[in-house]
């Protein structure tokens, strides 16, 4: 029985060792591959997407979609949306027909409300539509509580649909994530990528249909629907195809892909794995990176607090923040006002109202922030907004905000 178990251990201390080598010379390969992107890059044709320059993140793809689906004609017919749910349809033919049950009505779309990243919720139907563009993993049960939170909005189980919008195919949920949902939502469930779907949608369905005189909504969908062509190495051009030759030559050389076909594709698929390792690696060394960017701010942030505001207690915890004594409705009222870290990276600023232990938001201090609070959030919860992974110093701007506008006569 020792010796069995020597021999395991054995086998994986050598598996290990195997996996950090096959990291160290793809590594390796990436700087060099890296070297040569950025040569033929620089010969490319000048090129400029205004997208592409402010970086969107997971959030702002949110925004983008819930806007388009949103956008009503001078008639009232939410035009892009319909297409949208024709094009899901399309795609569920043959694998559910609970789909074909989805009829637009009055619908309403928000991006982030209850932390959803995109939710259609109509008279008989609700869709919830979870982003992963970037990859990001998924959380502990994430799809399950949000099926519980669109119950929650008196809609039945099989009232509700379930869209993956992951970046590529590649990308799926895993078991954990539906929580004990899975079964009940094989029928009311579509897996879509922004690379195959979305961008083919917007391209072949919505921008040859937009009117000549929407020049906005044109511009907008060209602009995005470039930037999604960039973000796959999709951009048709001569010089884009020339270079992605090139680079691909780079790959085949270094990987000794001589074989047969199927060889090719095999040592191809195994090198694929290992470059999804280490990007989530990098996506964990990200995240590490921007907590401890938070972190640097944070005493900066206190000291500045201490300074403008003395005659409010300062948060002890370890986020930025003050706790403002008030009287309400003849009620003992502590209102605290903080900036709030989140494990993925990301802050907001929440405002947390207490009336004798109890966690509320009055009517009168609700007033009071309400032009703060963004489109599509809960006017009636504690938080006040949800900022992204790099807008640390609107998060800051918000909190200040919040306070002048809670202690001004």
């Amino acid at each position: 029985m020792d010796d069995q178990i020597k021999n395991m251990l054995d086998l994986i201390d050598k598996t290990i060792a195997q996996e950090l080598e096959d990291a160290k010379e793809f590594l390796c390969f990436v700087e060099k591959y890296k070297k040569q992107y950025f040569v033929k890059a620089e010969k490319l044709p000048y090129h400029i997407n205004l997208l592409d320059e402010i970086r969107v993140d997971e959030n702002a793809h949110s925004r983008i979609l819930a806007r388009l689906l949103k956008r009503k004609t001078p008639h009232e017919k939410h035009e892009i949306l319909e297409s949208f749910v024709r094009y899901i349809k399309e795609k569920a033919k043959g694998k559910s027909v609970s789909f074909e049950n989805i009829q637009i009505n009055n619908p309403v779309t928000t991006t982030e409300k209850r932390r959803i990243d995109l939710w259609i919720r109509d008279n008989d139907y609700a869709i919830i539509i979870e982003n992963k563009i970037h990859w990001a993993p998924d959380t502990n049960e994430q799809l399950s509580q949000y099926i519980k939170k669109t119950m929650k909005e008196n809609f039945k189980e099989e009232q509700i649909y379930v869209i993956y919008l992951s970046s590529t195919y590649d990308k799926k949920p895993n078991d954990q994530t539906w929580g004990n949902y899975k079964e009940e939502f094989k029928d009311r469930f579509l897996h879509l990528s922004f690379r195959e779907d979305i961008l083919t949608w917007l391209t072949d369905s919505v921008l040859p249909n937009v009117r000549v005189k929407d020049k906005s909504l044109f511009s907008a969908l060209q602009q995005y629907t470039e930037h999604l062509k960039e973000k796959f190495s999709l951009r048709n051009n001569i010089e884009i195809i020339n270079m992605n030759m090139e680079l691909q030559k780079i790959i085949k050389d270094d990987w000794k892909l001589t074989g047969s076909s199927q060889e090719n594709l095999n040592n191809l698929e195994a090198n694929k794995k290992i470059l999804n390792n280490i990007s989530n690696q990098v996506d964990a060394l990200i995240k590490q990176e921007k907590m401890r960017r938070w972190k640097d701010k944070i005493p900066v942030w206190k000291d500045l607090l201490k300074t403008d505001y003395p005659n409010y207690i300062q948060k002890t915890e370890c986020d930025a923040g003050v706790i403002i004594p008030k009287m309400s409705d003849k009620t003992e009222t502590e209102i605290h006002i903080a900036l709030i870290s989140e494990d993925n990276g990301g802050a907001y600023c929440a405002l947390n109202v207490y009336v004798n232990d109890e966690e509320i938001l009055p009517e009168d201090i609700k007033a009071r922030v309400k032009h703060l609070l963004p489109e599509d959030k809960d006017e009636d919860h504690h938080l006040l907004q949800w900022l992204t992974l790099d807008e640390y110093d609107a998060a800051y701007q918000l909190l200040r905000s919040s306070i002048e506008a809670i202690i001004a006569p």
